[in-house]
């Protein structure tokens, strides 16, 4: 089977962003008495923004509701935003070119909440690649359960098995491959010490992933 539908995680992916969600996690907790390590932001990795908190509240014993935090999160994040902030992954937008110009089919799943997917897709221009824009906080199960790629192919109504999936992190690796899809790991230096293991194929560079790349899978 050639498989032409593409699903892109976005941060990490699409975007060089989790240096900036670092940023601003490391800021709430800050404001709470705590300290965010690379180790333990790596594990939240690939997590949506809801069961992010739940772990974090819960690890850190925190006394604020779960929907306070979760508000304040996300109005730090936009208070803090900035178009400079928002860096396409190095050479991704030369794969979502190519892609389309030979007929893929490409979608975007992501934990992020919708509002922060249409802000770095509108600043990047990246909405016009993709069919389906699909948001972690709409799905019951957060990666690494498979339901956002589920949810893609059903939207196509097209079977799990002729996807690839790119992602950057465990979780989102495990989801695809949980979903029955292939997948490409992209091991970006940014997203941390990431096991990807479980992917079909690694890259160190948006570079290296071509159609026939996608095609060979």
């Amino acid at each position: 089977m050639i498989r032409k539908h593409v699903i892109f995680d976005m941060d990490g992916v699409l975007v060089d962003s989790e240096p900036y969600h670092r940023e601003v996690l490391s800021v709430c907790l800050e404001d709470l008495g705590h300290e965010l390590s690379d180790e333990y932001y790596n594990s939240l990795v690939g997590t949506a923004n809801r069961p992010m908190w739940e772990r974090v509240k819960a690890d850190f014993s925190l006394e604020k509701p779960l929907e306070k935090l979760i508000a304040v999160h996300k109005e730090l994040f936009f208070q803090m935003l900035h178009k400079d902030k928002v860096q396409a992954v190095p050479g991704v937008q030369d794969v979502l070119e190519e892609l389309n110009e030979k007929g893929f089919r490409l979608s975007l799943a992501s934990s992020s909440p919708e509002k922060v997917i249409d802000a770095f897709m509108e600043i990047l221009g990246f909405t016009r690649y993709f069919d389906h824009l699909v948001s972690g906080e709409n799905i019951e199960r957060s990666k690494p359960a498979p339901d956002i790629f589920l949810k893609v192919a059903s939207l196509y109504d097209v079977a799990p098995s002729g996807f690839v999936v790119i992602e950057d992190s465990k979780h989102g690796v495990s989801a695809a491959k949980a979903a029955g899809m292939s997948c490409v790991g992209f091991v970006n230096p940014n997203s941390g010490n990431q096991d990807l293991s479980e992917a079909d194929l690694l890259i160190a560079s948006m570079r290296e992933l071509h159609a026939e790349t996608i095609k060979s899978l």
